[in-house]
């Protein structure tokens, strides 16, 4: 890598490499848009013709993260929460597979934080760990769509069984930096206050799906958007850690959305130290 890559961005592209963590915390800084049910389940179309949003209701311990977590008290250790009827989301290719959940857990020590460690393990590239009854087993496509960052000013369109959306960042750039990778391309990094990332449906309506004040030396990335739970309707795992030191995945299902409500699943470890 040249000398020219910042070391936040790198550290953001390759996040779920770090191997030091620590206990998962709760902010309410997503929003998502309400929606009204659709007649038909199989309508496209109609689940997505909202006329407001609310912020979503973020749940904790529904996923996790592989890694290291740190161990302050016992309520940290990560083997109270997961076992073996867990599922795993893991990369495969541009789509993703789903399995049951097969682990290792090591035994550590972090010196810099001075706490006694525990680590999970496994074979594949994991994005997420999920209880079960979400979600069924087997690959899911991901759909066609532009891996660009979606900057302030920068958006997207895609497909999901037939119907058309646009993604579309927002908010301001204050600062920007250059890097250079190894194919010595140039690229922006940008320092972005009050963004949020819309998603736009088949009849025009807005749904937010991230909503932040601010980043530190992170930036949100798409980690798969197609259609998980099976009911034609596009879902979403967005990384979107907060700060340098932490990463944090969020998982939105389609199928989570009832009654004008929205259930935003949030996995998060923080390894500063």
């Amino acid at each position: 890598m040249h000398k020219y890559l910042p070391a936040p961005f790198a550290l953001l592209l390759f996040l779920s490499c770090q191997n030091i963590g620590s206990k998962p915390r709760q902010q309410n800084v997503m929003s998502a848009a309400d929606y009204t049910k659709p007649d038909s389940l199989s309508s496209a179309t109609n689940a997505f013709a909202s006329e407001n949003s609310i912020a979503p209701e973020l749940l904790e311990g529904k996923t996790m993260l592989t890694g290291t977590y740190r161990l302050w008290e016992d309520a940290d250790d990560p083997t109270l929460l997961i076992d073996t009827t867990w599922l795993e989301i893991f990369a495969k290719g541009e789509d993703v597979d789903i399995k049951p959940l097969s682990f290792l857990i090591e035994n550590g020590f972090d010196d810099c934080a001075g706490v006694n460690t525990k680590s999970i393990k496994t074979e594949n590239k994991t994005i997420l760990f999920i209880q079960p009854g979400r979600l069924k087993a087997g690959i899911k496509s991901a759909v066609s769509i532009s891996k660009e960052l979606l900057w302030p000013g920068v958006n997207t369109t895609f497909k999901c069984h037939g119907v058309e959306y646009t993604l579309a960042g927002k908010g301001t750039i204050n600062g920007s930096e250059t890097y250079t990778d190894d194919a010595d391309q140039t690229y922006a990094f940008h320092s972005v206050s009050n963004y949020s990332l819309q998603l736009t449906g088949p009849q025009g309506n807005i749904f937010t799906l991230v909503d932040e004040e601010s980043f530190n030396d992170t930036f949100i990335e798409l980690l798969f958007v197609g259609d998980l739970d099976g009911d034609n309707l596009p879902d979403f795992i967005i990384s979107a850690p907060r700060h340098y030191e932490e990463e944090r995945t969020l998982l939105i299902l389609s199928t989570d959305i009832s009654n004008g409500r929205v259930k935003a699943y949030e996995a998060a470890r923080q390894f500063d130290c």
